[in-house]
């Protein structure tokens, strides 16, 4: 029986970790992984009288992108522009996409095999990405992509309080601990004091956060921009 389900969707991977009432925890299998690609899909059948849009998310997506690259859109790092106001919208193959309906349809199939459970929590950044970022709106978004997937009673947490609990479950005293998150938007550094002890102090709290927008996707960019692009022809000129 799964007495909680904790969540972790981050740009480039996500995790499910089920918490058993034995105190055991798993993380959910997919094809074999415990990670699952944040990654999305779409194409499309011609059929008479009408276009069918289909998708595909994580491995299968980008099975079916490298099956047909050419007639497909890949969409990635989607969790990149969740604070961010200027994303609205944005069509694919004529359909219109809110980033909370991208992000929830992603979800679903992320939690299409899992039972409902008691408590479902569900990571976040401190800051989220983005030189002008809204936090407000990030978390707003955050659960309203959920709730495109079908889970509304959904509890945030920060995401380095998450990364620390298992170490904070082996201490008798409380401690201050650094936390570092190399993620695939950016990279991010907390410091939380961690009180195993009852009280109002007990409990995680945040006490500092900085991070640096140079992580998985932003480190691939550079090389390409940096180091490839230039071999290719990039900021030459010519008649």
């Amino acid at each position: 029986m799964v007495k909680a389900v904790g969540i972790d969707f981050g740009t480039t991977n996500s995790v499910v970790a089920l918490l058993h009432d034995d105190g055991s925890v798993t993380t959910q299998r997919h094809a074999g992984l415990d990670v699952f690609r944040s990654v999305l899909c779409f194409w499309t059948e011609q059929c008479p009288g009408r276009t069918i849009l289909h998708h595909a998310a994580g491995p299968a997506a980008i099975t079916a992108f490298l099956e047909d690259p050419l007639d497909s859109r890949l969409i990635m790092s989607m969790k990149t522009y969740l604070a961010q106001r200027s994303f609205t919208e944005t069509r694919i193959f004529s359909h219109r996409f809110t980033l909370q309906r991208l992000i929830g349809w992603f979800l679903h199939a992320l939690l299409s095999d899992l039972a409902a459970a008691p408590r479902v929590i569900v990571g976040r950044p401190v800051r989220f990405a983005g030189e002008i970022a809204d936090d407000a709106l990030g978390a707003e978004r955050l659960r309203g992509a959920y709730g495109e997937a079908g889970w509304h009673d959904v509890r945030l947490a920060l995401e380095p309080e998450a990364a620390g609990m298992r170490f904070a479950r082996t201490l008798s005293e409380p401690a201050t601990v650094l936390i570092g998150d190399f993620g695939g938007g950016t990279s991010d550094f907390s410091i939380m004091r961690f009180n195993p002890r009852g009280g109002p102090q007990a409990g995680a709290v945040p006490l500092g956060h900085a991070g640096i927008g140079i992580a998985g996707d932003m480190f691939d960019f550079r090389i390409i921009d940096r180091a490839i692009a230039p071999l290719l022809g990039k900021g030459d000129s010519y008649r």
